[in-house]
This record gives structure tokens, sequence and C-alpha cells, in this order.
């Protein structure tokens, strides 16, 4: 019996996170030169480079808002969780806040900001 390594497995199944981002950036450079739009190289570049951080961002909004939803559904109610006051996508802001809390402060405080 032949057993296929991990690697191949995992690319297989995290493939559709890899390819996703900059092919919609590919399907949009198409559409854009095909309605006629130039765009410059260094937009096009800089966006194939945002295009994994913005999918990450957007991914982590759509779950939670699946979560949400689910819960209202079944008459559940979600866990409290530290509210981002910063108004961050997907907690950035806590996680700076908390980086620079061990960078510039004391660890144990609490997070009010």
């Amino acid at each position: 019996m032949i057993t296929i390594p991990p690697g191949p497995i995992y690319l297989l199944q995290n493939g559709p996170t890899l390819v996703i981002p900059p092919a919609l950036v590919w399907v949009a450079s198409a559409f854009f030169k095909d309605l006629r739009i130039r765009t410059p190289t260094w937009a096009l570049v800089l966006t194939y480079l945002l295009s994994y951080p913005a999918f990450f961002l957007l991914s982590i909004q759509y779950r939670d808002f699946r979560n949400s939803k689910d819960a209202r559904n079944h008459g559940a109610v979600l866990p409290p969780t530290v509210e981002d006051k910063s108004y961050w996508p997907g907690g950035l802001g806590l996680m700076m806040h908390t980086l620079s809390m061990f960078k510039d402060g004391y660890p144990g405080e609490e997070l009010d900001f």
C-alpha cells in the first residue's frame, strides 16, 4: 500500500486558500483590461501583495458573522469576548495593543484602551 506524504495532502487541503486571492486579482485585472482601463504596474503588484492579508481579514469577518448567525438561529448565546475598541478588523487593534503592552508596559495590565 502506498502512503501519501503529508506535504501534498496539506497543499491539496489548503490549495484554495493559496490560489483564490491572487486568482481574484488576476480576474479583476483581466476585467479592467477588457474595459480598457489601464492599471499601473505598481498598483497591480501592490494588489497582489495585499490580496493574502485582505483575504485573511475577510475570512475572519465572515467566520465571526457566520458564528453569530448560527448561534442566533439556534437560540444560543456566544461567550463574551474582549471587545476591540479600535475597530480594526480581525482584532488587529487588540493584538497591536497587547504587543505594545509586552514591549513598553506590564503584560498583566488590564486591556482598557
